[in-house]
């Protein structure tokens, strides 16, 4: 099993926007993807435009599907100008 964090800042003042499409994306991920254990997007409480993501898959292939998935693509186009930098992941691996 691993877990993948994934910390994205938007600019300022996209946070709704970006949040909405956050919680869009992890329906369809509940939904669609068998092999992702879970999908939480969260917002730091002491910074508003700060998203984490955390993300557990039985094994990286399920990652690596999710990567390859309509709505991951969609809802990277559709958050690629909300951003104020690219992504940073940290991959664990459960002890």
């Amino acid at each position: 099993m691993l877990t993948l964090i994934a910390e994205i800042k938007t600019k300022p003042g996209k946070e709704q926007e970006f949040a909405a499409a956050a919680k869009a994306l992890a329906a369809e991920v509940t939904a669609r993807e068998k092999g992702c254990l879970c999908y939480l997007p969260h917002t730091a409480a002491d910074d508003p435009t700060l998203f984490v993501f955390v993300e557990k898959y039985n094994e990286p292939a399920d990652l690596q599907a999710h990567q390859q998935t309509d709505h991951f693509k969609a809802f990277g186009r559709q958050t690629r100008d909300m951003l104020s930098g690219p992504p940073k992941l940290r991959m664990l691996k459960e002890l």
